[in-house]
């Protein structure tokens, strides 16, 4: 069964020539789902192994298969009247009633993966220079300089904020870090024709805060904790939702020489809740879990540069879960459990400049200019219907980007008190789709 949300029957194959061109029939042997525990109660019916094309499936005018003729199992009988509504059985599906879409749960994968993304990079943050950083050489990860290569007046606004001759080796004393930061983003992923799937809408804001301990001149590790949500929503009607969201992670970095190693891991738990109507408010709640990690490497090239490569993976696990159908009409559906994946490589080159304001205050400006490749699961659900548990079929979202330029600009200002402020934009830029991010730190380290 296909709607404008990219939906293709599952069960009794439906024929691939009368459906909307670009979108796949799936069977049983090509579909794999992973069930996890819900909070909502849910018998997610069994796909059947085999199935026989039906004789009565035709296309509706806005690519959704009728339901009524093509969503039946071998053997089995057609859905009850309360199913085949009159748009549905007349072949005329009208677009600002996507009865049988059920796409708008596949929005919160793309949520919790752009949420993910911004927690790890948060703990990461090259933007926040020398967390900590008593007697070092160079600020870990992002900070592109030598001490002996500065000038006088940046070696004198240098030295009084980290309270050390520049030009003299310091007895190293461990140094802590906290701070905290709020971030956010929206982004926009635009139609695709080839897939017949529509537009998505999706933000993400939270805040964070956490503790570095440098443990010697080069190390540092440290954890964060974070709080926020997400919400979309999808084009031509087909619905959205919103989650709330904590995050736990934990970071570290080191140095060897020019090399600059960096590494995090983050989880987090969601609690979903989605909304459509289908001649009928459909709303649904459960609960979600992400993991992701990234491993970063940089190597320091003269005074500026920091050319780097980092790898990107997560994980955002559902479960099976059933709709409120409060009119009981029928077209609630019930979702399989699933666990999406994003695996993203990333290369490209940070810049840093250290300008001194004054003999305690150091003002450095960044940039980030990358590339990144995405692997990552397609936004699909196998879904059925409530009151016909013999069928089912397969909901496409909207199809994410797989490549994408990456920018960023920000700045810090470090005060000799040992305050500093970050702010930052980010920005990935991809065919079809845009995502704008934005994060402000206030750091105090002793």
């Amino acid at each position: 069964m296909t709607d404008r949300g990219g939906a293709s029957a599952s069960g009794d194959a439906v024929d691939s020539a009368a459906a909307t061109p670009g979108v796949s029939t799936t069977t049983a042997s090509s579909t794999t789902t992973t069930t996890a525990t819900s909070t909502t109660a849910a018998t997610v019916p069994a796909i059947p192994a085999s199935s026989a094309a039906s004789p009565g499936a035709k296309p509706l005018s806005n690519g959704a298969t009728n339901s009524a003729s093509a969503i039946t199992t071998s053997g089995s009988a057609a859905p009850p009247s309360s199913v085949t509504t009159p748009n549905i059985a007349s072949g005329n599906l009208a677009p600002a009633r996507p009865a049988p879409s059920g796409v708008d749960a596949t929005g919160a994968q793309q949520g919790a993966f752009q949420m993910t993304t911004a927690f790890l990079g948060l703990m990461l943050d090259p933007f926040a220079d020398g967390r900590g950083s008593a007697g070092a050489d160079t600020a870990s990860l992002g900070l592109a300089w030598d001490r002996e290569e500065l000038p006088p007046e940046i070696a004198q606004a240098y030295a009084a904020v980290f309270k050390a001759p520049v030009a003299k080796p310091v007895a190293f004393e461990p140094r802590w870090s906290l701070w905290g930061g709020a971030y956010g983003g929206i982004s926009h992923t635009a139609d695709h024709a080839a897939t017949n799937t529509s537009g998505l809408t999706t933000y993400v804001s939270g805040f964070a805060a956490g503790a570095d301990d440098r443990l010697s001149e080069t190390t540092t590790i440290g954890f964060a904790l974070a709080g926020g949500g997400t919400g979309w929503s999808f084009a031509d009607g087909l619905g959205g939702g919103i989650s709330n969201a904590i995050q736990a992670g934990v970071f570290g970095e080191t140095r060897i020489g020019p090399i600059d190693l960096a590494a995090s891991v983050a989880t987090a738990a969601h609690w979903v809740a989605t909304n459509r109507i289908s001649f009928d408010t459909l709303t649904a709640r459960f609960d979600a879990q992400s993991f992701g990690g990234r491993l970063e490497a940089g190597c320091r090239a003269g005074a500026w540069a920091t050319p780097y490569i980092a790898v990107q993976a997560q994980a955002f696990v559902t479960p099976a879960y059933g709709e409120l159908d409060p009119s009981g009409g029928g077209l609630g559906l019930v979702h399989a459990g699933r666990t999406a994946t994003d695996t993203r490589d990333e290369f490209g080159s940070r810049f840093a400049r250290a300008i001194a304001l004054d003999p305690t205050t150091l003002l450095t400006l960044h940039g980030k200019l990358a590339w990144a490749h995405d692997w990552m699961t397609m936004p699909s659900l196998v879904v059925a219907f409530q009151a016909q548990p013999g069928t089912s079929f397969v909901v496409h979202g909207a199809a994410p980007p797989i490549d994408s330029a990456l920018i960023a600009t920000g700045a810090e200002l470090r005060f000799a008190s040992g305050w500093s402020l970050v702010g930052k934009f980010d920005g990935e830029i991809a065919l079809r789709a845009q995502t704008y991010a934005g994060a402000g730190t206030l750091r105090y380290s002793w």
